[in-house]
């Protein structure tokens, strides 16, 4: 992932290696080992937290500017994708079990949205942080409010859901 400013890239991979790299020289600037895959990393709206996906189900977030832990969000089973809303309120992770889970990163509320029947391939929310689309291999891709997690929409396709989002303005997802 890059970060907002395009400076710096971040990668995690299947040994739990988390790669900071200057977008400019390619050079490894700093690394993190948490000895567990690392399925999905992303960076804040603002550019200040790196969150990242852990096989072991902990969403650890990294003070960008420090590179220094600073708390962690629980789950259960493994956390494959993850999303930060557009306007940095809210967390929300999509598991190999195929649970959605959302998280208001202002005070600590735990919204969970419809559960896929295996695992979640792809989230994303619109572009007013109103609503998450999730894609799984059980050929489901759910719209869910983010505030309560009820569904919105449910629609069926004739295979794994692999890519989803919404057009610029959030009317359309695909």
């Amino acid at each position: 992932v890059f970060s907002p400013d395009g400076k710096l890239i971040v990668t995690g991979d299947d040994t739990g290696k988390v790669l900071f790299i200057d977008s400019e020289t390619g050079k490894v600037i700093d690394e993190l080992d948490y000895q567990v895959p690392v399925w999905d990393v992303n960076i804040s709206p603002n550019g200040d937290a790196l969150a990242i996906a852990r096989d072991d189900g902990r969403i650890t977030f990294i003070d960008l500017s420090t590179r220094e832990f600073d708390y962690e969000l629980l789950a259960y089973g493994s956390l494959y994708v993850t999303a930060f809303s557009p306007n940095g309120e809210w967390m929300a992770a999509g598991s190999a079990s195929g649970s959605i889970i959302l998280w208001n990163l202002a005070d600590g509320r735990i919204v969970s949205g419809p559960s896929h029947r295996g695992e979640v391939y792809e989230i994303a929310f619109s572009p007013d942080s109103s609503k998450l689309i999730s894609g799984g291999s059980d050929n489901i891709a759910y719209v869910i409010q983010t505030q309560t997690g009820r569904e919105l929409f449910k629609i069926t396709n004739e295979d794994w859901v692999e890519d989803v989002t919404f057009s610029p303005d959030g009317s359309w997802f695909v």
